[in-house]
């Protein structure tokens, strides 16, 4: 029968089913790692994309401010943006200090997501009367796949329970 060994530091017998040994894994748990790295690097660039939104958000309102419908649609896409920043930059901070709300804002940072882009979509829809289009959708499409993956991945997955514990 063959023995397994850890695969840190190679030095302990473990079990058949598991990677590392106690003291391993332990180490590893301490840090961001495996899939933890994606939501790491979505919270960076989400922080730049909507910095850039808000921005094109800025300019766009004198533009359209002949048509109140239009500029109301922008307005709103302003504020929920200026809200999603100050979300994703407060989770990020939990989540980099590995805090034990991260997994609960990450979360909810991804479900307002959904909400924004489906209030969005109904904006445009009902009150520009634009048709419901794919491109349209696409964003909310994009979202909740995210979510779909990302949240039961936060709420079951053994690494980030023992990763964030401060």
């Amino acid at each position: 029968m063959d023995k397994w060994f850890c695969t840190k530091c190679g030095k302990k017998e473990i079990p058949q089913d598991t990677e590392y040994c106690e003291e391993c894994a332990e180490d590893s748990f301490k840090k961001i790692g495996g899939w933890l790295y994606l939501p790491a690097i979505g919270l960076i660039f989400s922080v730049i994309f909507i910095i850039f939104q808000i921005v094109v958000a800025v300019h766009t309102i004198p533009r359209v401010s002949y048509y109140s419908t239009l500029q109301n649609t922008v307005i709103f896409t302003l504020v929920a943006n200026i809200i999603l920043l100050l979300l994703t930059i407060y989770t990020a901070i939990q989540f980099f200090n590995k805090l034990k709300k991260a997994p609960r804002l990450y979360i909810l940072l991804r479900l307002l997501n959904i909400v924004f882009q489906i209030i969005t979509v109904y904006l445009i829809v009902d009150g520009l009367g634009e048709s419901m289009t794919y491109s349209l959708m696409a964003p909310v499409l994009q979202q909740g796949i995210t979510a779909a993956i990302w949240i039961p991945y936060f709420m079951v997955s053994v690494r980030v329970r023992k990763t964030f514990v401060n």
